[in-house]
């Protein structure tokens, strides 16, 4: 009941990935993650999703692409049909040469000067690795905002949990550096059999629904520790107190405080650093 009613007014107060002790709880759908709600599914997909990048790496999704270039006809090394309507439009790209001339015109022998050669190289740039860039990217990005919330708590640094963001942050940049994630920004994105069936990319598509998600307190896969019963009885008692309180008052104000307490005679309630003033309607 006091978790129902915490959650109610405001969602996932009751979670904190910092305390020894856990509950089971699986997955839902939900419009409004918590940062601790994310974080404890991407510790438990974290090991398997680097696998899945490293399985891509082995054989990422791409194309040949051709590339033509002009280069002097002593350096090419290969050349293709392409050349005869090149050539047929640059007249000025041959040179009158009797003896070894390759092309006759109008009685006369001629040696190009320079030639199209036509390199092709693997090009990356697809819709499946810009996602998985962008995957990681905003892994990346969760994981500096956990730390950057965890310095602004005014409570004892936890070693462990440092070393572990640390050591995740470290593997998502070293992810981000292999070749075939060397691609532009991703503008959409399109579910193409490729993130549906290839291998890694359908391991890594389905990690990022997952982390979409939010947890649900029941018997299932993920531990997510739970706020002490005191701490969590405060937070309900704070919420009853103005829940029923906002039913024919309205809220004019707040400033900090220090204290917990209702004054009804004033009509003001306090918790944690938050005063607040409220008057009949």
């Amino acid at each position: 009941m006091i978790l129902n009613d915490v959650n109610e007014q405001i969602y996932n107060l009751s979670f904190d990935f910092l305390r020894k002790t856990y509950n089971l709880t699986g997955l839902k759908e939900t419009n409004h993650q918590s940062l601790t709600e994310y974080f404890t599914i991407l510790q438990h997909v974290f090991t398997q999703l680097v696998q899945a990048v490293e399985r891509i790496k082995l054989s990422p999704h791409s194309k040949l692409q051709s590339e033509n270039r002009l280069v002097e006809a002593a350096r090419v090394k290969r050349v293709g049909k392409e050349n005869i309507a090149f050539l047929a439009k640059r007249p000025h790209l041959l040179a009158k040469d009797p003896v070894n001339g390759v092309i006759q015109v109008g009685g006369q022998r001629f040696t190009p000067t320079h030639l199209l050669e036509t390199r092709r190289h693997v090009h990356y740039d697809k819709a499946e690795n810009r996602f998985v860039k962008w995957v990681l990217v905003r892994i990346g990005q969760k994981l500096k905002d956990v730390k950057m919330r965890l310095a602004q708590k005014s409570r004892v640094e936890d070693p462990n949990l440092t070393k572990k963001l640390n050591l995740m942050q470290s593997q998502v940049q070293r992810l981000l550096q292999h070749v075939f994630l060397n691609v532009g920004e991703m503008r959409q994105l399109s579910i193409s059999l490729v993130l549906q069936m290839a291998s890694g990319y359908r391991e890594v598509y389905r990690y990022y629904l997952m982390l979409l998600k939010g947890l649900s307190i029941q018997n299932d896969l993920f531990r997510l520790s739970m706020k002490d019963l005191a701490q969590l009885y405060e937070y309900w008692c704070f919420l009853k107190i103005h829940h029923l309180l906002s039913k024919k008052y309205e809220l004019l104000n707040r400033i900090l405080s220090k204290s917990i307490g209702v004054d009804y005679s004033s009509h003001w309630i306090s918790h944690s650093r938050l005063r607040w003033f409220i008057k009949t309607c």
